[in-house]
């Protein structure tokens, strides 16, 4: 025959390997998933309270200090240091 069992069963090898290290990459990525979901639920949260409590100094605050400073003047620095992930990169097959 053309093929034998052992030809067969490398392959077998080699996609299940394949297949795992595809499956702990996409639990990987879910995670990070989860964990930027989480970050962006905080900062949700902090905008409302901050929304709030403008609102709050605008009703029952210093009538002054209610008006609000010009943002082109303003240094604005982001409340947290998101570095990019890496690009994912395709398997390369030709080295099985």
């Amino acid at each position: 025959m053309g093929i034998s069992t052992q030809t067969l069963m490398k392959e077998r090898f080699s996609l299940k390997k394949t297949f795992n290290e595809l499956n702990n990459r996409i639990k990987s990525v879910e995670g990070e998933v989860a964990g930027m979901k989480a970050n962006l639920s905080a900062v949700h949260g902090a905008l409302q309270e901050i929304e709030k409590l403008i609102n709050y100094d605008e009703q029952y605050g210093n009538k002054d200090a209610s008006k609000e400073p010009d943002i082109d003047k303003v240094d604005i620095k982001p409340a947290l240091d998101i570095k990019p992930k890496e690009e994912a990169q395709l398997l390369n097959e030709k080295n099985k």
